[in-house]
């Protein structure tokens, strides 16, 4: 009887190649919520309109992505990876996603000060 083949991919570098642009896009988003909070990136916030505050739920959704992708990462390299360090990644992961639920309709007081001035 044969061995059963491994599931994945016929190419592994192409999902290298993916999760690095994975990466790079999550940690791009990081860092677009990142200038939107301290107020050096403005231009989507129209002063006249109501307006969602999404580029502000975004640094906290990718960093609970990247901390599930470093999970991953952790347990193809360490085979498998601890359980108590991935309950912590995943706790951490569920708080940033909590978090950043809260800014898609967010209290007054949890607005940036540039906001607060604004309105």
């Amino acid at each position: 009887m044969a061995a059963p083949e491994k599931p994945g991919l016929d190419n592994p570098i192409l999902a290298v190649v993916g999760m690095v642009v994975l990466v790079i896009f999550l940690i791009g988003c990081v860092v677009a919520g990142v200038l939107a909070f301290s107020g050096r990136w403005r231009s989507w916030y129209p002063i006249k309109l109501n307006t969602t505050t999404s580029p502000l739920v975004f640094p906290w959704m990718a960093g609970a992505m990247l901390l599930m992708l470093l999970a991953v990462g952790l347990h193809y390299l360490l085979d498998p990876i601890p359980l108590w360090l991935g309950g912590f990644l995943a706790c951490c992961s569920g708080l940033l996603c909590l978090i950043g639920g809260i800014y898609i309709v967010p209290p007054r007081r949890l607005l940036p000060s540039w906001m607060r001035e604004l309105e």
